[in-house]
């Protein structure tokens, strides 16, 4: 359910300073192995800021000093710089750190970060990393050392400043909670209930990522979003056999999806349409290694698995001609902005998107004369198998149908039935309450790395007091806002809907004159504040024991990334089916899942 976070009053010390430092080269966006590139814009002078100072590589390593080192992603990084600014100038944190020193530095590649925090207690005076994929250093390592602290007392049980009794992990949501808990070796999170909330990391973004789409081609061709995976499979047969657009390079002929040569982004999209037929209690269940209740290697079975696989394989598929062919010369920010200039129809990317690719657009609406398409963003379409599920629903069209029930903001059958005039209304009458709960909950889930990108503090930090109290800090509204602006829209994952909290600030960010790529991030807030069904971030599997701890893989048989070139390259013979059963062969047949449940202690 929703959760109930009321309006507070917020009193607030606010003062305009510059800032600054100067910043690195960005890294990967979205924390993927592809990902954001060119350079950063934050930078400004040394100044006092509030009664303290801030600025970079000052040298100094106390109590009252604040050293963070911040990965410079897709989004930048002046949300961080324009967070601690604000931070300073808080009259509470005046009064608790007169002589607050904030010493701030960029990270363009990761690097710096992993070797400092390797480093240790011994030659890192870091207090507060924003990083990604820091897994290996929570909880305590093999010799019982904790490398980061533990925030569950520090931070999360602790009250969001200015904004009454509310604690951070109250206003946070549920599925990034749940995404930032540790579980000790020997736990799993089927023992939520029964073993006490603990989390050594705090989630420093949002991280949504889905299928984005150009708008405009969709309208030219009088096409319908794609809501089922079949759906979307017919578009990209149409689009690609049509010859209906015209492409920059119309050499290359028309094809429906584009890709840089990793393909990293859509492979982000398989454990949606995995957890869509499952559902999300036995999507955990996998990673959990239970199979009808009890522990067991018969969690491979699972066909969620199977059928979306067979959804890559049939939509990559370098034969079907639906993906650009030449895309193995492509890095990530080439296919980025070939979809700016209006190749292909679906791109999978992230919130990141829009200010990674800001300027860059700016550029090509100068270059070509004012060219700018519609980018958006589309929930991730229901894989069409789900109707094995749902026996009420007989087929793919009915399937279209309940989604645009949901869509259109009908939380059961029943209310789409006290509604006569709405015209879908009709072709699911038959279709069970049940069933339509299953749709409404698939609708909810989706992929994001926020769960993977994680602020940590040493252990031994100096200044761990302060890296608290900024961390709780970035809990508040004022912070969303700041977050968003810095950002383009993108957003913190606490509850805050900002087209109802501060309508001014949505249609500054979202409408307008050059706001068409920022269309995205109003898609997005739209889908995570929407009042019909939950939204919910599927867990990262890093945060389950036997994938940390075991060494247990999802796809064992290709590893990472690998399952878009499965399908995607030339010449390419692997299948779903094939994929699906040498990981059973794997875990099952030859014992790989027992070798993971003793590396757990489970």
């Amino acid at each position: 359910m929703k959760k109930n976070v009321f309006k507070r009053a917020l009193a607030l010390l606010c003062a305009t300073t510059a800032i600054g430092s100067t910043l690195g080269l960005a890294a990967c966006g979205g924390g993927g192995t592809s990902g954001a590139g060119g350079t950063s814009g934050d930078s400004s002078s040394l100044g006092n800021v509030g009664g303290g100072i801030y600025g970079t590589n000052l040298g100094m390593n106390t109590d009252q000093t604040l050293e963070v080192l911040c990965w410079d992603a897709g989004y930048r990084t002046k949300w961080c710089s324009d967070l601690l600014q604000a931070f300073m100038q808080e009259e509470w944190v005046q009064e608790k750190y007169p002589n607050l020193v904030i010493d701030f530095t960029a990270d363009g590649n990761g690097t710096t970060i992993t070797t400092k925090i390797d480093a240790g207690e011994r030659a890192n005076t870091v207090d507060l990393f924003f990083t990604g994929g820091i897994g290996k250093y929570i909880g305590k390592d093999t010799a019982g050392y904790e490398w980061f602290a533990d925030l569950t007392d520090n931070v999360y049980t602790k009250t969001v400043p200015g904004e009454g009794e509310l604690t951070v992990k109250e206003k946070m949501l549920d599925s990034y909670v749940e995404s930032m808990r540790y579980y000790e070796k020997g736990q799993d999170s089927n023992m939520a209930d029964e073993v006490p909330f603990k989390s050594y990391t705090f989630p420093w973004a949002s991280g949504m990522d889905s299928i984005l789409y150009n708008a405009d081609h969709l309208a030219k061709l009088k096409m319908e979003v794609p809501l089922t995976t079949d759906q979307f499979i017919d578009a990209c047969e149409t689009i690609s056999k049509g010859k209906a657009l015209s492409y920059n390079n119309k050499a290359d002929g028309d094809y429906a999806i584009l890709r840089d040569a990793s393909g990293a982004y859509w492979a982000y999209v398989y454990p949606v349409w995995w957890a869509q037929y499952e559902g999300l209690a036995e999507y955990r269940n996998f990673f959990n290694g239970v199979s009808n209740g009890r522990i067991s290697a018969e969690v491979f079975r699972q066909k969620g698995k199977l059928y979306s696989l067979e959804v890559f394989e049939q939509i990559l598929k370098y034969e079907n001609g639906y993906v650009y062919k030449k895309n193995a010369g492509l890095d990530f920010m080439q296919a980025q902005t070939r979809f700016l200039k209006g190749e292909g129809v679906f791109y999978a990317n992230g919130d990141w998107f829009a200010k990674e690719m800001e300027d860059r657009a700016a550029e090509i609406r100068e270059e070509y004369d004012g060219l700018e398409y519609e980018i958006r963003m589309m929930p991730v379409p229901i894989v069409s198998k789900i109707i094995e599920k749902t026996p009420s629903i007989k087929n793919d069209e009915m399937l279209r149908s309940v989604i645009r029930c949901i869509d259109a903001g009908y939380a059961d059958v029943a209310a789409v039935r006290q509604d006569p005039s709405f015209a879908e209304g009709e072709k699911i009458a038959t279709v069970t309450e049940k069933d339509y709960k299953y749709i409404k909950d698939a609708r909810g889930l989706t992929h994001a790395l926020g769960p993977n990108h994680q602020a940590g503090v040493p252990s031994y930090a100096k200044g761990k007091e302060v890296a608290y109290d900024f961390l709780r800090y970035m809990a508040t509204d004022k912070a969303q806002e700041i977050y968003m602006k810095a950002t383009g829209g993108a957003s913190l994952p606490f509850e805050y809907d900002l087209e109802k909290e501060n309508n001014a600030l949505y249609k500054e960010l979202f409408e307008g004159e050059g706001k068409k790529i920022f269309a995205i991030e109003k898609d997005r807030l739209n889908f995570m504040y929407n009042q019909t069904y939950d939204m919910v971030a599927l867990p990262d599997p890093d945060s389950f024991p036997l994938v940390t701890q075991g060494g247990m893989a999802a796809i064992y048989s290709l590893g990472g990334h690998s399952v878009v070139a499965a399908f995607g390259n030339k010449g390419a013979t692997t299948t779903a089916q094939q994929v699906w059963e040498d990981d059973i062969s794997y875990y099952i047949d030859n014992g790989g899942f027992n070798k993971c449940r003793t590396n757990a202690g489970i």
